[in-house]
């Protein structure tokens, strides 16, 4: 029966060999479920903003992050634009953009941040006279400085 492997486990003398590796792999496999469990319960790093409330002439208007296609700067306060109308809301660009995160939008110049799935080309006038194109059909000038780093997060896709 010993060398027929019935009854036997087949391993022989690299049994004791053979559980000390997986006793190994189980542990490494523990370790890195519990990492895992540990990232689940705890919060997100930073929670990305649910609504921002904007001025349009005497009302104040709730807009949601997605709702917003680009966003330009005037001293302490920012105009958000989303297509077909814009607002206000006092704010710096730099607190603006924490709020939102960086997930869903890219400075593109000093004073201009655009929702980077609202672009749709971006457009070499000549002379680094350089814009993006939106959907809305809208464009917004980008800075020299902020090219490279546009091109380079289109080409990489979503965030």
């Amino acid at each position: 029966a010993a060398g027929n492997g019935i009854g036997s486990t087949g391993w022989g003398r690299e049994e004791p060999a053979e559980l000390a590796r997986l006793a190994q792999r189980l542990a490494h496999l523990q370790r890195q479920l519990d990492e895992l469990r540990a990232a689940q319960a705890r919060p997100p790093a930073r929670q990305e903003v649910a609504e921002i409330w904007a001025q349009r002439g005497n009302a104040h208007v709730r807009l949601m992050p997605c709702d917003i296609e680009w966003v330009e700067s005037e001293r302490d306060y920012v105009h958000l634009y989303n297509g077909e109308r814009s607002y206000l809301l006092r704010a710096t660009l730099t607190s603006l953009h924490e709020r939102l995160g960086t997930t869903l939008f890219m400075r593109i110049r000093r004073s201009a941040m655009v929702r980077i799935d609202c672009v749709a080309a971006i457009r070499d006038r000549g002379q680094g006279n350089v814009h993006v194109a939106l959907r809305s059909g809208a464009e917004v000038r980008v800075g020299r400085t902020y090219l490279k780093r546009l091109r380079d997060r289109l080409r990489a896709g979503p965030a």
